[in-house]
């Protein structure tokens, strides 16, 4: 695909295939407001002009499709072109784009039944593209994974495209998914919780791709504490909930090395106190720890 093609898609069609919906319009529709595809949060920060076919985020920048490709997908003007070839295949850009319902604030997140969940199979049991995902690029160990994960097989409803993810079960017995080029979920979307053989402390992770590879890196698959995996920022307050009701010894935070960690970690410090111990340290200068083990690849 080349530059100038590319640029005429629709911000919002690619936004679509990539599993974001609008929260609220503005301006009669020609402004969409999104929560952001780079950080968890309750309240739109991502906005798109739809007439212009420009982007901008309060907490990163702005600019045009390519521009939110390569901030989105860590890649520079040639990667952002691929992953538009892929996302579209081969052929001319036709949009397959239907009427955005706009749905309420709220301030929990919203199941929008974007995605139907099709079949569960075992991780990677019938597509070895997940297995080289998880196990090549993200480092992470297959029998962990074997162990968590599963292969997901789900129709996006506004496209009637069928797609195919790794999952991560949560409490709700929904599931985060993801893939190379994909991020969302399917079903009711809730924190995660893995129970540890004493349970009498807790480790606690923004998303499951850190809490696998925790484990990657600890080189087992049984863990002495609970694990509560948030797989949203937005569950900071019920997870708090969580920890206070099962009276945790200790807590101990590995949450990731950038803003957002920063203020939810400086959130638990306070309401948990001295029971609240930040990990950060053992994973820096790297934000997570997957781009730590991705990195070091050892203890």
């Amino acid at each position: 695909m080349k530059t100038q093609e590319a640029k005429k898609i629709p911000i919002t069609e690619v936004l679509l295939r990539l599993g974001f919906q609008p929260e609220k319009k503005f301006k009669g529709g020609i402004e969409l407001g999104y929560l952001s595809p780079f950080r968890g949060e309750k309240e739109p920060s991502f906005f798109v002009n739809t007439q212009k076919n420009v982007w901008y985020d309060f907490g990163e920048r702005g600019g045009n499709l390519l521009d939110f490709i390569m901030r989105y997908k860590h890649t520079d003007l040639s990667g952002a072109l691929n992953f538009l070839d892929e996302l579209f295949g081969q052929n001319k850009y036709i949009s397959t784009q239907k009427p955005y319902k706009i749905l309420p604030s709220t301030s929990e997140p919203i199941n929008t039944s974007t995605f139907r969940l099709n079949k569960i199979y075992a991780f990677g049991e019938t597509d070895s593209s997940l297995k080289t995902y998880i196990l090549a690029e993200r480092n992470i160990s297959e029998q962990i994974a074997n162990a968590f994960l599963k292969e997901i097989h789900f129709t996006n409803t506004q496209t009637g495209k069928q797609y195919f993810a790794v999952g991560f079960e949560n409490i709700e017995g929904g599931y985060e998914i993801r893939n190379p080029y994909f991020k969302s979920s399917i079903g009711k979307k809730n924190m995660s919780m893995i129970a540890g053989e004493n349970g009498k402390s807790s480790i606690l992770f923004e998303g499951f791709m850190d809490f696998l590879s925790y484990l990657s890196i600890k080189r087992t698959l049984n863990l002495e504490e609970d694990a509560i995996i948030l797989n949203s920022v937005s569950f900071v307050e019920k997870a708090l909930k969580l920890i206070q009701s099962k009276s945790y010894a200790e807590i101990k935070g590995y949450l990731d090395n950038d803003k957002t960690g920063d203020e939810k970690t400086l959130f638990f410090q306070n309401e948990l106190k001295a029971i609240f111990n930040d990990q950060r340290f053992t994973f820096k200068p790297f934000k997570d720890l997957n781009s730590f083990l991705q990195n070091v690849k050892q203890v």
